[in-house]
């Protein structure tokens, strides 16, 4: 991974030698590819027109252009803004840790709606710039720079905004999955920012399930900022055969009751 985006492109030498190293791009990219090109730019909307016209070329939304060919999921929902970084389940499938459902959700800090591609819908979530920023990463897709979340903020995102998690068999998977490339420090420094009782009890919950071994000083610090009275790990899906974890005040779901029993 890397954290330049321009060692990812070469130089294009004329408008369809740079649609051709795109699947999709915003507008003002190619008006700067063009400018590099020393054409007028004052032609650039004309020249896309051109190739939409020929159906090289669909327009996702204004000023954002995939190649009708061939559209990769994760790019198209990269730049469906100016700012969009990948997160929640978009990071997970990105990583390959997730099947790549009906959703891939970013993050901008721009008003925008879902965009829906096919059977996949883009889903945005809006924060604030100063969040959009932090614990962020540049990988490569076809070329391409994609912003995305890192994995270590991913995973308590996810946990965080379950409606834009994968089911939860599939996030302790990724948990599980991950255990050599992400630290529990950095987690649980990431949950403290959200000032959520709730996130930090799902948070120890995980992490116990995903046999991290906790020191005193991590224990310590989840403990005192996790539930202090017994709460649902997801209230909306509530069910009477949920099992209280005395040790976290959690209440949990059964299928994450027998995980708990198993990982222990």
């Amino acid at each position: 991974m890397s954290d330049r985006a321009d060692e990812f492109e070469r130089l294009a030498t004329n408008p369809a030698d740079f649609i051709s190293q795109h699947q999709v791009f915003r507008r003002e990219e190619f008006v700067a590819a063009y400018r590099a090109m020393g054409r007028d730019t004052a032609s650039a909307r004309a020249a896309l027109q051109y190739h939409v016209n020929k159906r090289h070329l669909w327009v996702v939304k204004r000023g954002v252009y995939a190649q009708v060919a061939t559209t990769d999921e994760w790019l198209l929902a990269a730049r469906l803004t100016p700012d969009a970084v990948i997160s929640h389940d978009g990071a997970l499938s990105l990583r390959g840790l997730t099947p790549l459902a009906q959703r891939v959700s970013f993050l901008t800090a721009h008003r925008a709606k879902p965009t829906i591609y096919e059977d996949l819908v883009c889903q945005p979530i809006r924060v604030s710039a100063d969040n959009l920023g932090q614990r962020v990463e540049i990988i490569n897709r076809f070329g391409l720079p994609i912003t995305v979340t890192t994995l270590n903020r991913t995973l308590v995102d996810c946990l965080d905004r379950l409606d834009r998690a994968p089911d939860l068999e599939e996030l302790l998977g990724a948990f599980l999955a991950t255990e050599h490339e992400t630290s529990a420090d950095e987690m649980i420094a990431w949950a403290l920012t959200f000032d959520s009782p709730l996130l930090c009890s799902r948070l120890a919950f995980f992490l116990k399930c995903g046999r991290r071994n906790l020191t005193p000083h991590q224990e310590d610090d989840l403990k005192q900022a996790s539930l202090k009275a017994p709460g649902y790990f997801n209230r909306t899906a509530k069910t009477r055969h949920d099992k209280l974890i005395p040790s976290l005040n959690l209440i949990v779901p059964p299928e994450l009751a027998r995980r708990w029993r198993h990982n222990r």
